[in-house]
């Protein structure tokens, strides 16, 4: 036998001892499952919501909240950040009206969907805002 048909038998002997890969359908296959990763959220991931309150009556901020909530719970949203502000346009016997309603309808009906609630830290409002942990 000359010599490249010897070389030529080893290595399809090679091949059909342990198969072919094709490594272009292969990175193709990787580059896909690195673009559908990147797209579609793994697992549970928690995202936050912001709700801005500003100039909004009480009973519609109360409503806006409510649905807001929902919407978090339906999505598994882990934060909702409700920014009704310092009550600085309130009347000062009233106090901060918008902060005190959302913190009492917090506390009310909705114990089942809220884990917790406290006072924003100063990079997302401080005082002006709160902080609803969903369950």
């Amino acid at each position: 036998m000359p010599k490249s048909s010897e070389s030529t038998k080893k290595i399809l002997e090679y091949i059909d001892r342990h198969g072919v890969r094709d490594k272009d359908a292969l990175a193709s296959t990787e580059k896909q499952q690195q673009r559908k990763s990147a797209t579609q959220p793994s697992g549970k991931r928690k995202f936050r919501k912001t709700l801005d309150l500003h100039g909004m009556t009480t009973v519609i901020a109360l409503a806006v909240l409510r649905e807001a909530i929902d919407e978090c719970a339906e999505r598994g949203i882990a934060e909702l950040l409700v920014i009704h502000g310092y009550g600085l346009h309130s009347a000062p016997a009233e106090g901060a009206v918008l902060k005190t309603a959302v913190r009492q309808y917090l506390e009310g009906k909705n114990g089942l969907r809220i884990r917790s609630f406290t006072t924003a830290m100063p990079k997302d409002g401080g005082q002006g805002a709160t902080m609803v942990r969903l369950r």
